[in-house]
């Protein structure tokens, strides 16, 4: 996302649990460093998180938890300001990500909004990238401004887009077929369409009591909007060899 605020995190959970649910093996990596909150959000309570990755003392794989229906979350680091971390240590986040790879079919990467260096490193080490926004104008023009910067200066080619928090369906339709129009012809770049996730308050029950929504709310809108959203990523990537690592913005 182009900010916080669009239920980015929301959107990584409970896209990661619903390919579970289609029989594939999925791990959660949440970069957003500094205010994580996977974790939170799933109702765990790690006893380690990615700092003690970065410092060396455990691999990436020691401090998985496996949490709803088989999801292997690998939980980030919260409370407060953390510094960008070195390039040798982003070495030896890669390489622990490229060990936990191989026992997964996709990895998700949930990084924090913006397009600050942080994210940019884990932004160029995914396969394919989500954009997550709302049906809000200021919320649009974010998630353009963040798109451009990736086409301008990462050449990528081609992202995700969903909309989550919708409260109009027909005018976030539109909305979303303008934002791809703009996108493939002012900056050549193709953004799929992978759904529109309705507002219906049965997210604030997920996370009130620290489940999936697919789990605490399985025949609520937003639920079955996101399964959707699922089903159609899966096919995005039987179509194109299944990049592994998706990274969520």
């Amino acid at each position: 996302s182009g900010k916080g605020g669009t239920g980015k995190t929301f959107v990584s959970v409970n896209l990661a649990f619903a390919l579970g649910q289609l029989s594939l093996r999925v791990g959660l990596l949440d970069a957003d460093l500094g205010t994580a909150n996977v974790a939170t959000v799933l109702g765990l309570r790690p006893t380690a998180d990615l700092s003690v990755v970065l410092t060396g003392e455990k691999r990436l794989a020691e401090i998985g938890i496996k949490a709803w229906n088989g999801l292997m979350i690998y939980p980030g680091i919260a409370g407060g300001y953390v510094p960008d971390i070195s390039p040798w240590q982003f070495a030896r986040l890669l390489a622990g990500i490229g060990e936990i790879e191989e026992h997964l079919d996709h990895l998700f990467i949930d990084s924090g909004a913006g397009l600050s260096p942080r994210t940019t490193n884990f932004l160029l080490a995914a396969d394919f990238v989500i954009l997550v926004t709302n049906d809000t104008p200021t919320s649009i023009l974010d998630a353009y401004g963040l798109l451009k910067s990736l086409a301008v200066k990462f050449w990528v080619p081609e992202v995700g887009l969903v909309m989550n928090r919708v409260t109009d369906t027909a005018r976030a339709q539109e909305t979303a077929r303008r934002f791809i129009e703009t996108a493939r012809r002012y900056l050549n770049v193709k953004v799929l369409a992978l759904g529109l996730v309705r507002e219906d308050g049965a997210e604030h029950e997920s996370l009130r009591y620290g489940r999936p929504l697919l789990v605490s709310a399985p025949d609520s809108p937003a639920a079955r909007d996101l399964q959707a959203a699922a089903s159609r990523l899966r096919d995005r990537l039987v179509q194109t060899a299944a990049p592994g690592r998706l990274q969520v913005r």
